[in-house]
């Protein structure tokens, strides 16, 4: 495992590189959970948000074939963001919408579920050169009425 982190102003990064297996998941939701915990996020779009990027890890690990993968996590002033980039197979990405399957599917409701728990989610992926996630929560402002 390789992680960097930097500060620059009020906007912080860090990057962690991970082999694509399993066994590494819960401690990967483990620092997503953290890094969004300690964001400026209300509770329930942090808890939101953190659900939706270990959606994305979990896609990755089961899909890709990928032998490794790199979550960046981004704190800005105004949004968090999260990336999860794979090296591996790759896909078709659908240009449409994505509903959320029927109960009797097993399956399919990854990437509705991810649409649904953020603010932006752009999917990037070529066949045999691997996939990125963006996962994006806007920071919400609180104003004050005059």
């Amino acid at each position: 495992m390789c992680m960097q982190s930097t500060v620059n102003g009020s906007v912080k990064t860090a990057q962690l590189t991970v082999p694509s297996r399993l066994q590494y998941f819960a401690s990967i939701r483990q620092l997503i959970s953290d890094f969004v915990q300690d964001s400026p996020l209300r509770q329930e779009d942090a808890r939101d948000f953190a659900l939706a990027a270990a959606e994305a890890v979990t896609n990755s690990i089961k899909h890709s074939r990928s032998r490794d993968l790199t979550i960046t996590l981004d704190k800005g002033e105004d949004s968090v963001t999260i990336k999860v980039t794979d090296q591996g197979r790759g896909f078709k990405v659908h240009q449409g919408k994505y509903d959320f399957p029927s109960p009797e599917v097993q399956g399919g409701r990854g990437i509705p579920l991810m649409r649904n728990l953020t603010d932006f989610l752009e999917i990037k992926s070529q066949r045999g050169r691997g996939t990125e996630v963006i996962l994006m929560k806007r920071l919400k402002k609180s104003g004050i009425a005059s």
